[in-house]
């Protein structure tokens, strides 16, 4: 069998749908021929502040970036204390500031000062919000202040230079300490990153608050907050909130927080650090990442069903160095390079970056993403919808954006097999625990009430089974409606049967069970359990699917790891796999 990987390719090519509405063209897509490459928007890459077409225009130091309906991408440049614009049309004009570069030629020296939009003054304005109506908000750092532009004027909103203290109120007398990041929502409240003050919210009343981030029992401490994002309506509204080595999602129906802690001890490896971060769903999320120089998806848990974090890099090197990845480079998105990426807005397909050290603003092309779905709300059935609910433990879902799940590529797979005659829509059921049991238990209680036309329960073949498994697949079988139909899926701990997908883990961990062991001194045992439960059931209508000749098959031939070669859930070569392999099972069973 040879193993094909167009599918995979074809999925993480797409993009997933639009996160804020533009209606004005993407600037600079024109003049790239491929809007799944990464392309530059605007900026020459020269140290300057000139205006004027994308090519000849220059930045000092590009740091926030925010997107307007009409497609303009506004940017703070905070060495040339401006505020810029990229027009749909790709040309840069300066909106507000003023002042001369200093004698070295890389900073204008800061000030303050409200009136005329260019003849204003501001020092290291950072973050950026821009409103329905075109209203820009600007967080000025050094001047303590938020600061507002309307009609060519700038004004400002709340706080006063010089006095960098937490104090709450109105916003003439409220005080901040040294706002970074900004992010305006439905319901016209301005979230603001106070580096050192915490999470601070401006209301559509002009009151600012801050929000006490509780983990559990605990208050967050480090109020070093310098990046927020928010997303959703009013009374389900949640909060990105980067802190250095730390990622919080604030609640703001119940007033809880979520703490993801693994940036607080793996910093720039596997996860990255987040620089600024820009939500696309209530549990989605993407950082510029500075110090790896890339650009990167974060999905975060959501227990049970999904308890473990992902993030992956969409653009820019994987090298956990950043100092390797270091460049420029527009293209394909892996091949693409950044230096010192900042700032981060959605923009349709897109993601907009200020990538500060290049004094560049980019276009990055958002990959294709799917969440796993929560057990007990899998939602009416869609009789429009040939439906099928997958069905295990972390292997139906682990380490995938989702588009490269075995469930998504099991619908592409029958979609272009025409297997049904409705659409197949696939459901990922992530359960932290899915012996023979806790599925039952689960379709009893879920599924069933439900309907959906077919169920596919992965169980692994090698684990010890119930003496009355029999019985129980049968009673798994009748509770399900008549027209339902229900496939097991043998998914193996390949890892320790394959000397090919074993032989890192038999080199580094020694001890692990079966590490010193090869496939054919395992094969007896292995044979054993899965006679005894194919023959379990039989008679029960339930269909059975077996992978293991064609995975052997398989790493006779290819010999590319379908597995972690330090875990033992499949890679995406592994997801495609197993797409193919229960694809393959159904379409012989509808022949």
């Amino acid at each position: 069998m040879k193993f094909r990987r167009s599918l995979f390719r074809k999925c993480i090519a797409g993009v997933f749908a639009t996160v804020i509405t533009v209606s004005g063209a993407l600037p600079g897509a024109g003049q790239n021929s491929d809007v799944g490459e990464v392309f530059t928007v605007a900026g020459s890459g020269e140290l300057g502040m000139s205006d004027g077409d994308r090519g000849v225009s220059s930045f000092l130091l590009p740091i926030g970036v925010a997107v307007a309906r009409n497609g303009s991408v506004f940017v703070t440049d905070e060495a040339a204390n401006r505020v810029r614009e990229v027009t749909p049309a790709g040309r840069v004009n300066t909106v507000a500031g003023s002042g001369t570069v200093g004698p070295l030629g890389f900073s204008v020296i800061g000030g303050y000062k409200d009136g005329p939009a260019l003849q204003a003054q501001f020092n290291h304005p950072t973050g950026i919000a821009v409103s329905s109506n075109g209203i820009i908000y600007v967080a000025d750092s050094n001047n303590n202040c938020i600061r507002k532009i309307q009609a060519g004027v700038v004004s400002t909103l709340v706080g006063k230079p010089g006095e960098a203290i937490v104090k709450d109120g109105g916003a003439a007398v409220a005080r901040l300490v040294s706002p970074r990041s900004l992010s305006l929502d439905s319901a016209g409240t301005l979230w603001i990153a106070d580096y050192g003050g915490g999470l601070r919210r401006l209301d559509s009343n002009g009151v600012v608050s801050t929000v006490q981030l509780k983990v559990g029992a605990d208050i967050f401490s480090d109020n070093r907050i310098f990046s927020v994002s928010s997303f959703g309506e009013r009374g389900s509204r949640v909060v990105f909130v980067a802190a250095p080595r730390n990622l919080l999602i604030y609640h703001e129906k119940d007033n809880s927080s979520q703490y993801i802690e693994q940036w607080a001890t793996d910093g720039n490896g596997p996860y990255g650090w987040v620089t600024q971060v820009v939500a696309l769903s209530a549990r989605e999320a993407a950082f510029s990442d500075a110090e790896s120089n890339n650009i990167r998806y974060v999905r975060v848990p959501t227990p049970s069903f999904a308890s473990g974090m992902f993030t992956n890099v969409i653009a820019g090197g994987q090298e956990e160095s950043g100092d390797q990845n270091a460049g420029f480079r527009d293209g394909a998105p892996m091949e693409a390079r950044f230096y010192g990426p900042t700032g981060i807005a959605a923009a349709g397909g897109h993601l907009i970056v200020a990538d500060s050290g290049n004094r560049r603003i980019r276009a990055v092309p958002l990959p294709a993403t799917q969440l796993p779905e929560d057990p007990a709300n899998l939602g009416e059935y869609d009789k429009a919808h040939f439906e099928i609910a997958v069905v295990g433990a972390s292997y139906t879902y682990y380490d995938t954006s989702g588009a490269d799940s075995i469930c998504s590529l099991l619908r592409d797979e029958l979609t272009v097999a025409h297997y049904a005659t409705r659409p197949v829509r696939c459901h990922s059921v992530r359960m932290d625990s899915a012996g023979v049991q806790a599925i039952q238990d689960y379709v009893e209680n879920y599924i069933a009430p439900r309907k959906v036309d077919l169920v596919i329960t992965l169980l692994n073949p090698v684990h010890e089974f119930p003496s009355n498994y029999r019985e129980v697949m049968r009673e798994i079988k009748a509770q399900l409606d008549k027209s339902s139909e229900m496939m097991v899926y043998w998914i193996y701990d390949y890892v320790w049967i394959s000397d090919n997908e074993s032989v890192g883990v038999r080199l580094g961990t020694v001890d692990e069970p079966g590490s010193d062991m090869f496939p054919d001194e395992l094969r007896a045992d292995l044979d054993a359990n899965r006679l005894r439960n194919e023959e379990a059931l039989t008679g029960t209508g339930i269909l059975s699917c077996d992978s293991f000749a064609d995975f052997a098959r398989y790493e006779k031939e290819a010999h590319l790891p379908l597995y972690f070669t330090t875990d033992v859930h499949p890679n995406h070569r592994g997801n495609a796999f197993h797409a193919q392999e229960m694809a393959k099972c159904l379409i012989k069973r509808g022949d």
